[in-house]
This record gives C-alpha cells, structure tokens and sequence, in this order.
C-alpha cells in the first residue's frame, strides 16, 4: 500500500535519514494530507 501512495525512494531516504518508521510514515501522510487540502482549495 505505501509504494502505492508514496515513492519507495522518499521512503527509504527518511529511513536512512535516521527516523523511525513511524516518524516517516507521520512526515510523508502529513505532506500528501497538506498536498490534497491545497489542491482542493478554492481558487481565489
């Protein structure tokens, strides 16, 4: 399901980044969360 929603690279950078994998699963859900708001935004 993740390599689904999210590049398996962006996944393993994190990773290797030094974070949990609950901390990049938490990072990467943030910004596609923050990616959908925005484009569901009303234009002005």
């Amino acid at each position: 399901m993740w390599s689904a929603l999210f590049d398996p690279w962006d996944i393993l950078d994190l990773i290797k980044s030094g974070r949990t994998e609950d901390e990049a699963a938490s990072r990467l859900v943030a910004a596609r969360r923050g990616a959908l708001t925005g484009w569901s935004a009303p234009s002005p």
